[in-house]
C-alpha cells in the first residue's frame, strides 16, 4: 500500500464512499505523499545549503525505477522538475492521481466503485469500503501517537504529518483526546543537516 493510498483511505468515507474533505487540498496532499515517499525511499530529497545552487530544492537522488507504477510515473515528473521548489511540482504529481488511486484500490478490494448521479443528472462515482481491515489498523497505529504518546515509525508520522495538513486529524480521533501536540503541530517535510538535504517526514525508521 503507498502512503498515498493510505491518506486516501483516511479521508474517504467508508459508508458513503466520497470525499470527507474537500477536493483541492487532498488532492494537492496525495501529491505531496508520493513526494514524501520517493524521499523515504531515498529516491529524491531537498538540496541544503552546502549544496551548489539554492536550497531548499528537489535533487534527484536516484532516477531508477521505484517499482510501483505510480511512484515511477511520480518519479518521472520529479525529474523533469529537478532544481524546482517542492510547491512547483505538487500539482503535476496531484494530475488524475485521485482517480488512480481509487482504482488501484479497488482491483484490491479495499474499495468498491459505485456509479451514480448528483440531482439526478450528473454522473458521479463513489467508493465505499469494501475491506476495511488495512485503514483500521493504519487508524489504530495513528490513534497510538496522537493519544497515548506512542513513538511513531516513519510512515505513521509522515501520513500523520499529511492528515495535520489537510486539517484532517479530527477524523482519526477526538480532537480532546489528543495527548501529544508535537506530533500533531504541523512538523513535516524537514531539511536534513547533510549536504545532500533529504526531503523526509520525521519519525524513527522506515516502514519499507
Amino acid at each position: 500500500m503507498l502512503l498515498a493510498e493510505d491518506l486516501l483511505l483516511l479521508v474517504t468515507d467508508d459508508v458513503g464512499g466520497r470525499l470527507s474533505a474537500q477536493v483541492a487540498p487532498v488532492n494537492v496532499g496525495l501529491g505531496g505523499a508520493n513526494l514524501v515517499e520517493l524521499a523515504m525511499r531515498n529516491k529524491v530529497a531537498l538540496s541544503g545549503s552546502e549544496d551548489r545552487g539554492e536550497p531548499g530544492r528537489i535533487v534527484v537522488l536516484d532516477g531508477s525505477p521505484a517499482g510501483d507504477a505510480v511512484l515511477d510515473a511520480a518519479l518521472q515528473v520529479v525529474i523533469a522538475h529537478q532544481g524546482e521548489k517542492p510547491s512547483v511540482v505538487i500539482r503535476p504529481l496531484s494530475k488524475n492521481l485521485r482517480e488512480t488511486l481509487y482504482q488501484r484500490l479497488a482491483d484490491q478490494g479495499v474499495v468498491r466503485a459505485e456509479h451514480g448521479r448528483i440531482l439526478g443528472l450528473f454522473p458521479a462515482r463513489r467508493w465505499p469500503a469494501q475491506n476495511a481491515s488495512h485503514e483500521a489498523e493504519v487508524r489504530r497505529l495513528m490513534a497510538q501517537v496522537l493519544t497515548q504518546q506512542a513513538a511513531p515509525d516513519t510512515w505513521t508520522a509522515a501520513l500523520i504529518s499529511l492528515v495535520h495538513a489537510l486539517g484532517c486529524e479530527s477524523k482519526i480521533v477526538d480532537p480532546g483526546s489528543m495527548a501529544c501536540p508535537s506530533v500533531s503541530s504541523g512538523r513535516g517535510l524537514q531539511r536534513s543537516p547533510r549536504a545532500t538535504g533529504h526531503l523526509r517526514p520525521p519519525g524513527r525508521r522506515s516502514r519499507r
